[in-house]
C-alpha cells in the first residue's frame, strides 16, 4: 500500500526516529513507501495479528501519518496476516516470522515482552520456525485481535491489555453459485424433524443437524439431514461448512469457548478448517475473510466479517480516497441474509455495515438466540500494560481513551466497522500474570577498596529471553542501599558484580532485579553468607605431656567473623574457643602423642559467615 496522508505527530510522543539501513523492501502486504523516505520507513509502533482488522489498521496508519515534520517514521505500522513468511519492523533487526491471526499475534506480543519464551509456530506459507524473544524485543509493540481475552487468563496485574476500538459483525458467506437458502441465526434446538428436514439456520448447519440442501426446481431450497430421502424432481447438494485456521480469532469467536462463545462444544465434526471442494487445494488451511474456499462449491459456507467484506468491496474507492490498498479476497463470495436482514447497505464503492446487525439486541451466549447481534463482537489491540500505565507513552497516546485511534471514527467506519459508543481505548482488561524469574546473590571472597571500603556481591539472573535488568539492594527495613555500583545486568548477559559499602555487611540484605522486559516478574534473593577465610597457625607442644596452642583467624580480608571454632584430631575434639572482636582466637590444644598431626579446624559460622568445617592445621608434638 502507498501511504500519502501525512499528519503531525503529537508533541507528547517525543519519539526519536529510527534510521533504517541496508534493508530490502518489505513484502507487498506490509507498509511500503517511496523515496526519499526509504531510510525512515518503519513504524514507532508496529503490530501483527488478526486478518479481520489488518485493513482498518492500515487505514488508520495512513490517516494518523508520520512523526516529526511528516518525513520520518510512521506513528503506527501494521503487518498483514499473510504475505512473506518473515518480516522486519525495525532498522537493523533480524527478520521475525509473520503472525497469522489473533492467536499468533497474542503469542508474538507476549514473546516480545518476555512473558513467554521462545515459541514454535507455523506461518501461513507453511514455514515452521521459532519466535525468539531476543529477536522479537522492540520489533512488536502491539497485536491486532478480533477476539477478547480468555477469562481464564484474566489477571489484575496482567502484562498485556486488550484495548477495544471498534465493533465487528461476523456474518456468513457463500459462493456466487450457491443454492443455500436464506438463514436465521437459529438456536441450539434446531434439529431434524421426523422426515429429516431441519430449520434453515446457522445452528443447524454448524451442529451438523443439516447436512444437505434440497433443490426443487421452481420451488426453492431447504436444509435436511443425511436421513432425508429425495423425492421426484429433488436434487441433493452436500453442505460444506468451513471454519478458518486454528489461530484465527474469528474461528475462536465462531466456535466459542469463552464469554462470547457461539457454538462451543456443539460445533460439529462436519465443520472443516481445510479445503474440500473449492478453489483452495484440498488440505490447505481456510484463511479467514477469504472466499477462495467457496469458489465453485454451491453448498459451501464460511464465517466472514461483514466489515472485511465491505472494505474489500470498496477497495477501489478506499484506494482513491486514502491511498491504502485493500486486497479484494472475496473471490466471488456473497454475504447471506440473516434473519431477513441484509448485512450491508449501499453498493460497490459505498458499501457499509447495516447498523441493524448490531442494534438488534440479543440474549446470552451459548444458547443461540436467533438474533443477528449475537454475532457482533468488539475488536481489540493487545498492548503491553506497562506502556499503557505511562500516560505520556506512545502506546497510551495511540491506543488509549481519546487517543489517535479512538479519535478517528471516520476511518473506522470507512473500513466497514462500527465505532464504539463507549469504552473505546479502555485500559482495564488485563491478562496473563508476569512470567517468573530468579536471581542468586553471593558475596565474593574479596573486599575491594576505592573511595571507600566495599564488599562485592556476584549476582546471577535468569529470565525469558535473557534481556537483563536493573539491580537494587535493600536492607531489612526496605531502605535502598546507597552507593551501589554496577546496577545493571546487560542484555545477553546473566551475571554482574555489585559493590556494596562494607558498613552494610552486618545487615540483612536483599538483592532485587527488575527485568528489562515488562512481561517478567521482579526477582529477589537474600545476599548469601560470606565464605569464610580460615587462617590457622600453631607452634605445637613441647612434649606429649603438655598442652599446646593454636591461633585461628576467621574473616574475609578485612571483614572479621564471630562465633565458635573447634579443633579435631580425627573424630576427637581437642580444642574449642570463641572468636573475639579481632576475628581471632587462641585455643588450648589437648595433650596428644608424639608426632606431626593434621588437625581439622571447624568454624561453625555466624550471622554473616557460612560454616567452614574442613580447614586443616599442621600440629607437631615433640
Amino acid at each position: 500500500m502507498k501511504l500519502t496522508v501525512l499528519t503531525k505527530w503529537s508533541a507528547a510522543f517525543g519519539i526519536t526516529a529510527i534510521i533504517a539501513s541496508g534493508l530490502a523492501a518489505p513484502a507487498s502486504a506490509d507498509p511500503v513507501f517511496t523515496s526519499p523516505n526509504s531510510a525512515n520507513d518503519y513504524g514507532v509502533l508496529a503490530g501483527v495479528g488478526s486478518d479481520t482488522t489488518q485493513d482498518v489498521t492500515n487505514g488508520l496508519s495512513a490517516a494518523i501519518g508520520r512523526t516529526g515534520d511528516g518525513t520520518t517514521n510512521l506513528k503506527l505500522s501494521s503487518y498483514d496476516a499473510t504475505g512473506s513468511y518473515a518480516i522486519v519492523t525495525k532498522s537493523g533487526a533480524d527478520p521475525i516470522y509473520r503472525a497469522n491471526g489473533s492467536g499468533a499475534g497474542l503469542a508474538a506480543i507476549r514473546s516480545a515482552i518476555g512473558n513467554i519464551g521462545n515459541t514454535a509456530l507455523t506461518t501461513f506459507t507453511g514455514h515452521t520456525g521459532t519466535w525468539k524473544t531476543a529477536q522479537m524485543v522492540d520489533q512488536i509493540q502491539y497485536a491486532r485481535s478480533s477476539s477478547a481475552g480468555a477469562s481464564a487468563s484474566a489477571n489484575a496485574s496482567g502484562v498485556v491489555t486488550y484495548v477495544p476500538f471498534a465493533t465487528d459483525v461476523v456474518g456468513y458467506a457463500v459462493s456466487a453459485n450457491s443454492v443455500m437458502p436464506d438463514l436465521t441465526v437459529g438456536t441450539s434446538s434446531d434439529v431434524a424433524d421426523g422426515t429429516g428436514v431441519t430449520p434453515s439456520s446457522l445452528w443447524a448447519i454448524y451442529t451438523c443437524a443439516a447436512r444437505k440442501i434440497v433443490v426443487v426446481a421452481g420451488e426453492g431450497t431447504k436444509l435436511v439431514s443425511n436421513t432425508y430421502s429425495a423425492g421426484v424432481g429433488e436434487t441433493l447438494v452436500d453442505i460444506h461448512p468451513y471454519v478458518p485456521q486454528s489461530s484465527s480469532g474469528t474461528a475462536s469467536f465462531w466456535q466459542g469457548g469463552s464469554a462470547s462463545s457461539k457454538f462451543g462444544a456443539n460445533l460439529g465434526s462436519c465443520a472443516s478448517r481445510t479445503g474440500v471442494v473449492g478453489e483452495i487445494a484440498e488440505g490447505d488451511s481456510v484463511q479467514e475473510h477469504d472466499g477462495s474456499v467457496l469458489e465453485g462449491d454451491e453448498g459451501a459456507i464460511v464465517p466472514f466479517s461483514v466489515p472485511q467484506w465491505v472494505a474489500q468491496g470498496n477497495s477501489a474507492a478506499i484506494l482513491a480516497a486514502s491511498g491504502v490498498a485493500v486486497t479484494d479476497r472475496r473471490n466471488g463470495a456473497v454475504l447471506g441474509t440473516l434473519n431477513g436482514l441484509n448485512p450491508t447497505t449501499g453498493s460497490t464503492g459505498s458499501y457499509a455495515l447495516n447498523p441493524a446487525m448490531i442494534s438488534n439486541a440479543g440474549a446470552s451466549p451459548n444458547t443461540g438466540d436467533n438474533k443477528p447481534s449475537y454475532l457482533s463482537r468488539t475488536m481489540y489491540n493487545i498492548v503491553p500494560s506497562a506502556k499503557l500505565d505511562v500516560l505520556t507513552s506512545a502506546e497510551y497516546l495511540m491506543f488509549g481513551p481519546g487517543g489517535l485511534i479512538c479519535s478517528d471514527t471516520s476511518t473506522i467506519t470507512q473500513f466497514g466497522f462500527g465505532a464504539l459508543s463507549s469504552g473505546c481505548g479502555d485500559t482495564s482488561a488485563r491478562f496473563f500474570a508476569p512470567a517468573a524469574s530468579s536471581v542468586t546473590a553471593v558475596p565474593a571472597t574479596n573486599v575491594t577498596t576505592g573511595s571507600e571500603l566495599t564488599f562485592a556481591v556476584n549476582v546471577t539472573f535468569s529470565s525469558n529471553g535473557n534481556q537483563g535488568g536493573t539491580v537494587t539492594v535493600e536492607d531489612a527495613d526496605a531502605n535502598v542501599v546507597a552507593g551501589v555500583t554496577g546496577t545493571t545486568i546487560a542484555a545477553g548477559s546473566t551475571t554482574t558484580t555489585i559493590n556494596i559499602p562494607v558498613a552494610n555487611k552486618n545487615k540483612t540484605l536483599t538483592v532485587y532485579v527488575t527485568p528489562n522486559l515488562s512481561g517478567i516478574a521482579e526477582a529477589s534473593s537474600p545476599v548469601a553468607k560470606f565464605t569464610p577465610v580460615v587462617t590457622a597457625t600453631s607452634s605445637g607442644a613441647s612434649s606429649k605431656s603438655k598442652t599446646g596452642k593454636a591461633t585461628v583467624t576467621i574473616g574475609n580480608q578485612g571483614s572479621k567473623a564471630t562465633g565458635t571454632v573447634e579443633i579435631y584430631n580425627g573424630a576427637t575434639r581437642v580444642g574449642i574457643g570463641q572468636l573475639g572482636a579481632t576475628g581471632s582466637v587462641t585455643i588450648t590444644v589437648a595433650k596428644m602423642s608424639k608426632g606431626t598431626k593434621t588437625l581439622t579446624v571447624k568454624y561453625l559460622g555466624d550471622a554473616n559467615y557460612a560454616p567452614k568445617l574442613d580447614a586443616t592445621l599442621s600440629y607437631r608434638v615433640k
